[in-house]
């Protein structure tokens, strides 16, 4: 007796759980926006919409936008801030600050010496291939010294 009321019990409380969820999803998904109103809007007189066109208007639903736009900036910036810790946590700057400032000034000197390779190796019939490389190392020796002063500032 005592197990047949309580697997009784635990269908119930599954049964309500699945309510309450299907309730939040829905009041998240906004059922009201997705509905026509022509039952609110359609005999106001004199209500045109921005085209001027009078009738039956409708209220479309706006989806919940995954970027920061409006009112979804809070939820946006929550998830970058996660994003920033577990980050900090994974990389311990502290602990692994001079690893990390050598890393960087060898990657740099890799960099200088790939840029004197292509410089030195220049097609004069076609240069424009090492230019861009150039200019692309150059652009990686910026990002690498950004990635230095983000480094230096994180003690």
């Amino acid at each position: 007796m005592e197990f047949s009321q309580t697997f009784i019990n635990l269908i119930i409380l599954f049964f309500l759980g699945t309510i309450i969820y299907t309730v939040f999803q829905k009041t998240n998904d906004g059922p009201i926006m997705g509905i026509q109103s022509s039952l609110f809007l359609s005999n106001i007189e004199g209500m045109t919409d921005a085209s001027g066109n009078s009738g039956t208007a409708t209220i479309t639903s706006t989806q919940p936008s995954k970027n920061g736009i409006a009112g979804n900036v809070t939820n946006y910036l929550a998830t970058i801030q996660s994003k920033v810790i577990q980050y900090q946590d994974q990389f311990l700057i502290n602990k692994y600050r001079t690893d990390y400032e050598n890393t960087i000034l060898k990657l740099d000197d890799l960099v200088n010496s790939l840029m004197l390779e292509t410089a030195l190796s220049i097609d004069n019939t076609n240069p424009i291939p090492s230019f861009v490389k150039l200019k692309t190392l150059n652009e990686t020796k910026s990002a690498l010294n950004n990635i230095m002063k983000y480094v230096d500032a994180s003690h």
